[in-house]
């Protein structure tokens, strides 16, 4: 089988972050580059040096654009991970269309010099700042601050109609069914990452799929773009999965019930990933909800599930190589250090992809099943037996567990379903969310079925 290409795992966890897929969150952390001094350059000249240094990698001069990191910098980033990071980015992601000159731009109260990289699948952002000295202290790729992708509308001749809305100042859709009664009612809560409205995975749309199926078969959907995508700005250090996921949740739910062609005893929230991690956590600041799904959620702690995600990718073409093995000890290292903060330790200096203190603290310290067995409404947890993201093994299974003896909990595995919900053959790889395909017809009918019975 054709595996993902051998070049480090650093690349294949920022496909992952820039996939959107579980757990990751480098898109809200754009501050944490922040370095104590501002530069003293003009930005003219800061311009020009982010242009040499990016020249450099595009010329394969590793040794040149090391030369211009600052002393923490170059032994973070030694020139061999410089050229394996930057090369690693077309073969994963296609060869690049374009790299926009750089421009200065102000993130989080921070100077940083941004290149835009377009390459086929998707395009990412080449963050530089510099220190005081001119010197690089800040050197990321991250996903491309873009308008969200417009949402696709339904098809002409399926009878359902969409709306425009606004969800706590975030761009939305409501997508209504043809009949004219009361109908009952979805709010989509995105994965982690930064999610338009219908959760843009490659050439994939999940939301979109689940949205006009569930229309078609009578049910309201209420989807919007992530703050983490529309809004990046209103993040600090300080922000939690209140800030992230939550709170905009709520006020979706809180708009659905104002609309009258919406049954508001009937209103459910459905969330994929982080959000249906954080779904039992909704339904706990709104006991009026008819009930929650959970569609790949998961059940363990976050920072433990990231680096056996590592470990996985690591081995889908038989061996780790030493770059991965460093690799996966760097992340093993950054959940004991998240384990040892939480037990009340000190914060570590480097966390995951770059997530605050406050974050991880929030995150490592709620238990999803822990919080769902305190609820009583209805709950539908639905699971893809070939994600290997969330696995039916480790986190389904917890699920199950939970609704033994619980007449309200309903479990269900889909074998041949990934992550997205997408069917395939054989391991799922990274690589898959770039190829075309859709949200499982039998996915949508377990949760229109659901729904209709309550």
């Amino acid at each position: 089988m054709n595996h993902a290409p051998r070049h480090g795992l650093p690349l294949y966890l920022l496909l992952a972050a820039l996939l959107a897929l579980p757990l990751l969150t480098t898109d809200v952390r754009a501050q944490a580059m922040a370095p104590a001094a501002e530069t003293s350059l003009s930005q003219t000249d800061a311009v020009a040096r982010a242009e040499t240094f990016l020249s450099a990698l595009d010329a394969g001069d590793w040794e040149q654009a090391h030369r211009m990191l600052d002393a923490t910098a170059a032994a973070a980033l030694p020139a061999a991970k410089l050229a394996e990071v930057w090369e690693s980015l077309g073969s994963q992601l296609g060869a690049r269309v374009e790299r926009s000159p750089a421009q200065a731009e102000r993130l989080g109260g921070v100077d940083v010099l941004t290149s835009r990289l377009r390459f086929p699948a998707m395009s990412l952002d080449a963050r530089v700042h510099f220190d005081a000295a001119g010197k690089i202290d800040g050197f990321r790729i991250v996903p491309a601050t873009t308008e969200p992708t417009p949402a696709t509308p339904p098809p002409a001749d399926s009878g359902i109609t969409e709306e425009d809305r606004t969800v706590a100042g975030l761009s939305a859709k409501l997508t209504l069914p043809s009949s004219r009664a009361p109908s009952p009612a979805v709010v989509l809560v995105h994965g982690s990452g930064p999610n338009d409205m219908d959760e843009t995975i490659g050439p994939n749309k999940p939301f979109r799929d689940i949205a006009h199926g569930l229309a078609a078969r009578g049910v309201a959907v209420l989807r919007y773009h992530k703050r983490t995508k529309q809004r990046p700005q209103d993040f600090t250090p300080t922000s939690t999965l209140d800030d992230e996921s939550i709170d905009d949740a709520l006020d979706a739910v809180a708009l659905l019930r104002a609309e009258p062609r919406v049954d508001a005893k009937r209103i459910n929230v459905a969330g994929h990933s982080l959000g249906g991690l954080v779904a039992p956590r909704i339904a706990s600041r709104d006991s009026e909800l008819g009930g929650i799904i959970l569609l790949a959620a998961p059940a363990r702690k976050t920072h433990h599930v990231v680096p056996l995600q590592v470990r996985y990718i690591a081995q889908l073409d038989g061996t780790i190589d030493e770059a991965e093995a460093k690799s996966i000890a760097e992340f093993d290292a950054q959940r004991d250090a998240i384990d040892s903060m939480l037990d009340g330790g000190p914060e570590p200096e480097t966390l995951m992809f770059g997530g605050s203190a406050a974050y991880w603290r929030d995150l490592g310290g709620y238990d999803p099943v822990r919080t769902a067995e305190s609820l009583t409404l209805p709950i539908l947890v639905l699971q893809g037996g070939r994600d290997y993201q969330i696995t039916a093994a480790d986190d389904f299974s917890r699920w199950q567990a939970f609704a033994q003896g619980r007449s309200q909990v309903q479990t269900r595995l889909f074998p041949k379903l990934n992550h997205l919900f997408i069917a395939g053959e054989g391991a799922s790889t990274p690589q898959e969310y770039l190829q075309p395909g859709q949200v499982d017809s039998s996915v949508i009918d377990a949760m229109a079925t659901w729904i209709g019975a309550l």
